[in-house]
């Protein structure tokens, strides 16, 4: 199997957002933690459930908080996703996508054998964002630049896909990117059967 991190501005997959809401559902650890840190106003008033977007609107502007949510939610977040590697890894996929918009501030970047970044020019992702979650200009901003710049993930990927023109362009390089991988597939089987070793040792000593 073959560990490709996704990544950018804002085959079987693993979605790290996806992930982040399951572990601060209420029951879960986290959401125990976050009780007892975080103010009631972030939480609801009858089921107790995370306020996500008003937490949200709260870390894009204060660092301080977001480091503290971070360092909460990170460490149960990295270890479903490594249990979800290793459950790939035995179920016998070739290829296992990791889109976490946040790989290099996770950390999670030192577990994939290959990083891809999604690109496109600022003035795009800002609109494009304000689209997606109906936000204004200024808390589009705020979230873009909560994350790490986009010229720096450009800097450490191994591949760029560029996602400034339509559909049909960004599949043909999509299309390349496959071919290109799969090409490299076998150099690296026995460096990752070393690295799923070290994935579930790390899975096996990280704290919820």
């Amino acid at each position: 199997m073959f560990l490709v991190g996704l990544t950018g501005g804002i085959a079987t997959v693993v979605d790290a957002d996806v992930i982040a809401r399951e572990v601060v559902k209420n029951g879960t650890s986290v959401h125990r933690k976050l009780r007892e840190t975080f103010d009631a106003s972030f939480f609801d008033s009858e089921t107790g459930e995370l306020n996500r977007e008003k937490m949200a609107e709260h870390i894009f502007r204060d660092s301080g908080t977001r480091k503290l949510l971070n360092s909460i939610t990170h460490p149960s977040i990295r270890k479903k996703i490594i249990w979800e590697i290793i459950k790939a890894f035995f179920k016998g996929h070739q290829f296992l996508i990791l889109d976490i918009p946040l790989l290099f501030e996770s950390g999670m970047a030192r577990f994939v054998q290959k990083i891809v970044v999604v690109s496109c020019d600022s003035e795009i992702q800002a609109n494009r964002l304000m689209k997606r979650d109906n936000i204004t200009r200024i808390e589009a901003t705020n979230k873009i630049n909560a994350q790490m710049p986009l010229k720096l993930k450009k800097e450490r990927a191994n591949f760029i896909i560029d996602n400034n023109g339509d559909i049909e362009e960004t599949f043909e390089m999509v299309d390349e990117l496959i071919s290109r991988l799969r090409q490299s597939w076998l150099g690296l089987f026995i460096k990752l059967i070393v690295g799923i070793i070290f994935m579930f040792i790390i899975y096996c000593i990280i704290e919820i």
